[in-house]
């Protein structure tokens, strides 16, 4: 794990994609695909994205963090339009 690496959520999820967006009322929200494939979607934008080197071990999304905190990820790839997300 890199103290560079996105996450978001709980249990902690290493972010794949994201991207950024306003509703009509100019509320920043931020979607994202996780390395897992969980999804969501945050209020504020992905700079607001936590960093890695803070979680604890027990916290860490399983699959994102196969070998705990020495799993590393890419830098997360911004979509240029909002992501579906599944039913």
């Amino acid at each position: 794990m890199s103290v560079v690496d996105k996450i978001v959520g709980y249990p902690v999820h290493a972010v794949a994609e994201y991207h950024d967006w306003a509703n009509p009322y100019a509320v920043k929200f931020v979607d994202w695909i996780a390395t897992c494939g969980a999804s969501g979607t945050k209020a504020g934008t992905s700079s607001e994205f936590g960093q890695a080197g803070s979680a604890r071990e027990r916290e860490l999304c399983p699959t994102c963090w196969p070998v705990g905190h020495s799993t590393s990820h890419p830098t997360p790839v911004e979509r240029g339009q909002r992501i579906e997300m599944p039913a």
